[in-house]
């Protein structure tokens, strides 16, 4: 393997071009880096070194004799091939960046310069000037020039920058971006973390520094966006920049002059609108969703919001269960019960097992005083969640709604017992079972939540799970023992199940 191909990772190899000219893109980028002969002695140098390095090896003594050979002044032929010199130049002083000994900051003795020795010079800054250089006298190289530029050097210092960041070490983050900002300004990553560093800095800065610290966030962010957009290879960072650009519009609203924040509810409504047409999955366009009604909320434009989740309404095939049931949240909050209901159920036709749908429509309907269509509902809700209080109450409310529209009074003394039954049985109920967590995968499902005991001594339980695909079929079956959990107190039970196709579960009632 050619060593420069090893050293860079899969990127372009800028240093073998000339040896084997396969592509046409190649074939345009013809430097010369064999002749005069003080630069292919210099190009040995650098691939020499770079061999060293792929030996876990110092390049520094190669890439420093390149460095010397290439500013010798005395070197014969010095006038000709200046492309040549520059760009075997600028790939030995990548290499100094690359896990070398040579210090990043120093005099250009430090770095193997023949002339002005004692000269202060950094290297990150010199490495940028010789590649400006290669990139004026040869343009047609400006693909191989980049993958010199965001090479081993640009991508250790962006990976530190990004760890900085998520470690909450702000100004090293800042340090280490800036630098690799100048050795590439073309890729998007770097903006990208000097952006979270302003919205960091701004979500704990003084109410005097929010507006610049605003300002700086959002240019940051939005020029990740501009330069992610005109390629293909960062469709990650034009989605995760449309949602930071949401998100710092939308928590800037409250403090926002008055007539300022409807422009920032909208343009944070139209990032996140952006996001979810990029999204990976139903679940982060129902974030999506969910995220552009708190912004219009925040300015009380409940308008725009029943707008948000009509547009799911009117199409509901072309969204997910998780889009269907936030839509369904928001009709309940922001429009009337007939939407919701539409909406819970289009989330039931596609799985009809569904126990958030289930519940959710079951509380429409009472608000909708249709206790006919409850009871069919809260059926099928306690035969998945039988140990939840509330789901009896449901039970109880649809008996009593019926015995008050019985049309005779055996009915309605029929109808009666039977929502005095199931209210008992609610406030009686010795056990409750509540979740926190149902997280659906391709190829497993993880189940979280307490078991509450309701009685008055303490009590071991075996909870046994049973996980559907979308058809009704029990595919995995899983249990958690959880105790002994005291008197009125509670115990946490976690299970996965391990099948493909998870999208519902119940369990066996526990008494």
């Amino acid at each position: 393997m050619n060593p420069c191909v090893k050293f860079l990772a899969g990127l372009a190899c800028a240093s073998a071009v000339v040896a084997t000219p396969a592509r046409a893109q190649d074939d345009a980028c013809n430097i010369d880096q064999n002749a005069p002969q003080f630069v292919g002695r210099a190009f040995f140098a650098v691939q020499k070194g770079i061999a060293t390095l792929n030996s876990n090896g110092d390049p520094a003594t190669d890439a420093r004799t390149a460095v010397r050979l290439l500013t010798d002044p005395t070197a014969r032929d010095r006038d000709k091939n200046p492309a040549g010199q520059a760009f075997t130049l600028g790939q030995a002083l990548a290499l100094l960046l690359t896990e070398s000994s040579a210090p990043v900051n120093g005099t250009r003795a430090d770095f193997g310069f023949a002339t002005d020795r004692e000269q202060s010079a950094d290297l990150y800054m010199l490495a940028d000037s010789i590649f400006t250089l290669v990139e004026t006298l040869a343009p047609q190289c400006a693909s191989q020039v980049s993958a010199w530029r965001q090479g081993p050097p640009w991508v250790g210092t962006m990976n530190k920058a990004l760890a900085a960041l998520s470690e909450g070490r702000l100004d090293t983050a800042e340090a280490l971006a800036r630098r690799a900002l100048i050795l590439d300004r073309n890729a998007p990553y770097a903006y990208v973390v000097l952006g979270g560093i302003a919205r960091q800095r701004l979500a704990d800065g003084a109410a005097t520094d929010k507006a610049r610290l605003y300002t700086e966030a959002r240019g940051h962010l939005a020029r990740a966006l501009e330069i992610a957009q005109n390629d293909t290879q960062y469709v990650d960072v034009v989605r995760s920049s449309h949602y930071e650009l949401g998100e710092l519009a939308s928590v800037s609203i409250a403090n926002a002059p008055v007539a300022e924040r409807p422009v920032r509810a909208r343009e944070a409504a139209e990032h996140f609108k952006q996001y979810a047409a990029l999204a990976e999955s139903d679940l982060q366009r129902a974030d999506a969703l969910q995220k552009i009604s708190e912004a219009f909320e925040a300015v009380n434009d409940t308008a725009s919001i029943r707008a948000v989740y009509g547009g799911v309404s009117s199409n509901p095939a072309g969204y997910g269960e998780r889009s269907l049931l936030t839509a369904g949240i928001l009709a309940t909050r922001f429009g009337t019960s007939i939407e919701a209901g539409a909406l819970y159920n289009a989330v039931l036709t596609s799985n009809p097992n569904h126990r958030d749908a289930l519940r959710n429509l079951s509380l429409t309907l009472i608000k909708l005083n249709d206790y006919a269509g409850l009871l069919p509902i809260t059926t099928r809700l306690t035969a998945l969640d039988p140990n939840n209080p509330e789901n009896w109450v449901f039970h109880a409310y649809a008996y009593a709604g019926m015995a008050e529209r019985a049309s005779s009074a055996a009915q309605r003394r029929a109808y009666t017992d039977s929502s005095t039954k199931y209210d008992r049985m609610a406030s009686q109920m010795p056990v409750r079972v509540s979740f926190t967590e149902f997280s659906p995968g391709e190829g497993e499902a993880r189940l979280r939540g307490t078991i509450e005991n309701l009685g008055t001594t303490p009590r071991t339980y075996t909870l046994i799970v049973e996980m559907f695909d979308r058809s009704g079929n029990v595919v995995a079956t899983e249990q958690a023992q959880v105790g002994p959990v005291e008197a009125k107190g509670t115990g946490e039970f976690d299970v996965t199940g391990k099948a493909i196709g998870i999208v519902a579960f119940r369990y066996k009632p526990l008494l």
